[in-house]
């Protein structure tokens, strides 16, 4: 599914990345540790083809995003979904017309749109919520409308960047959860994240960052 070889990215006089080699297989959940400044949300803006590695190959399904031209970029992200740690929900719409959205943008015909919203709520534990506002929400639902909006499309492949940054543990083990639930399903997950308690508690795979370099990955077995 994603497979790095010998990937740099470089930022002025800084290796944010340096001789990546990684492959990720289709239906895994990996996260991705190690401190701030490790490389982890450059690795994530390159699978997003946002940026283009200066050394090395990016390929996600036989794709390589280093040469991918700009104008087949939107139809790969229609096969991605991505999660942040703050969901930016616009404020003046309705739940339903927010995870509606990236559906509106691919140009899907209205009638195939409900099914698909609805489906996507649902996966995430709210049903029924279309119609209320991002400020009648907690944080946990803005969250979770995020994870819907970024699954509505049914992409093969999601990437999180710190997902639970802003939750309390309690909140944080249910995102994580669902993130589990979509990968025995089929989709390949890479969670960026720093919260090496949270990630004990899950089955996967731990990916090490440090200084720009992979330096170690170990298999999570999972206690929840």
């Amino acid at each position: 599914m994603i497979r790095l070889s010998q990937v740099g990215k470089r930022y002025g006089d800084r290796d944010a990345l340096r001789g990546v080699d990684l492959e990720l297989p289709k239906g895994s959940l990996n996260f991705l540790m190690g401190p701030s400044g490790a490389g982890k949300s450059t690795l994530l803006r390159l699978l997003l083809a946002l940026e283009r590695p200066d050394a090395g190959q990016v390929e996600v399904a036989g794709l390589n995003l280093g040469t991918l031209p700009r104008r087949q970029r939107p139809a790969y992200l229609r096969r991605v979904g991505a999660v942040f740690q703050d969901p930016q929900l616009l404020a003046d719409r309705t739940v339903y017309q927010n995870v509606a959205l990236p559906l509106q943008l691919a140009g899907y015909a209205e009638a195939t749109q409900g099914p698909r919203v609805r489906a996507a709520l649902g996966q995430v534990g709210l049903a029924g919520a279309e119609g209320r506002l991002p400020r009648a929400l907690s944080t946990g639902e803005r969250q979770r409308v995020g994870i819907a909006r970024a699954l509505v499309h049914r992409p093969a492949l999601v990437l999180a960047d710190e997902p639970t940054g802003n939750l309390d543990p309690a909140l944080s083990a249910e995102i994580m959860g669902l993130f589990q639930r979509f990968q025995q399903v089929g989709v390949t997950v890479v969670i960026a994240t720093h919260d090496v308690d949270l990630v004990q508690r899950f089955s996967g795979q731990a990916l090490h960052l440090e200084g720009g370099r992979l330096v170690g990955r170990a298999a999570l077995g999972g206690v929840s």
